[in-house]
């Protein structure tokens, strides 16, 4: 198993080597939850402006679970610019035949209005942060 932390330190350094030059902050502070895990900010053709991005990492003992101020600050800052929540899911699908858990990793991008139903958002196999470089780089145009 992984840990947010560690999506969030991979995905980052994604962000980094596919857009040379974007500013990328990591916000990590216990005190100030509220604030999303992500800002990307970037000028492409069609979009110049910040994202922000708020990563779930979901487990079979980790259900998806995100604050009212959170959903609240993601909706609003939606409504002026993209705000997205990635989530990253690990489920046990079954067990070889040496007993060895076989896991199922998948990514979603969703709104922060589906939230109730994040596994409807865009998704990509394993834990891609490939697929979210290139959802952002579509975004941007």
């Amino acid at each position: 198993m992984t840990s947010e932390s560690k999506l969030r330190g991979e995905l980052s350094s994604c962000l980094r080597r596919e857009f040379p030059g974007a500013v990328i902050f990591c916000h990590e502070d216990e005190f100030t939850a509220w604030i999303l895990d992500i800002s990307f900010t970037w000028a492409g053709n069609r979009f110049k402006g910040t994202t922000w991005l708020e990563l779930k990492h979901v487990t079979p003992k980790k259900r998806f679970k995100s604050s009212d101020l959170q959903k609240q600050t993601a909706l609003e800052l939606a409504s002026f610019t993209y705000s997205w929540y990635i989530v990253y899911e690990e489920k046990v699908i079954g067990q070889d035949f040496n007993e060895a858990v076989i896991n199922s990793e998948m990514t979603y991008i969703i709104h922060p209005g589906l939230c109730t139903e994040w596994r409807k958002g865009q998704a990509g196999d394993g834990f891609n942060h490939y697929f979210v470089a290139e959802f952002l780089r579509e975004a941007y145009g």
